[in-house]
């Protein structure tokens, strides 16, 4: 058997390999193609922006200080991103960017404020329109909470 002396792309070593497989390919291992297919060298890599199914946008940044703290290794959200821009610097605890119009994936620069936690919460409280649906949820969730007989909550 022929043997042909290629170039693996993630580690940059020589190795040999059989000639009927050489077009093909293109790493010295697995273990040197798993790691290369990170990123942006992955087959499903759609530029290192998702949305999740919450209603935010998720940028790929893992060299962000916050980025390992969430759920989606490497990612932080593309709101906060575009406020840490803006102001200069990185958000501090209990910093929280807020949507104006509401719209969660609507992060232009005009429609994010950036507020404290407790303050979000009651624009958010007081610009949530009170109908009949979300009446129902509310008696809903309180039907299945129960008060023991110390007035903890369980479910």
């Amino acid at each position: 058997m022929k043997t042909t002396i290629k170039k693996c792309l993630n580690c940059k070593k020589e190795y040999a390999i059989v000639q009927r497989r050489a077009e093909k390919s293109r790493y010295c291992s697995i273990v040197c193609k798993n790691k290369y297919a990170i990123g942006e060298h992955n087959s499903r890599w759609k530029g290192g922006r998702f949305h999740s199914s919450n209603g935010y946008i998720w940028l790929y940044k893992p060299d962000h200080p916050f980025a390992n703290k969430c759920d989606p290794k490497g990612y932080i959200l593309e709101h906060r991103f575009i406020m840490e821009q803006k102001i200069g610097r990185y958000l501090k605890r209990g910093e929280v960017v807020h949507h104006i119009n509401g719209v969660r994936d609507d992060n232009g620069i005009e429609n994010l404020v950036l507020t404290t936690s407790s303050i979000n919460i009651s624009i958010s409280n007081s610009i949530r329109p009170v109908t009949e649906s979300y009446r129902k949820k509310r008696s809903d969730i309180a039907k299945r909470i129960k008060r023991n007989n110390r007035g903890i909550f369980t479910k």
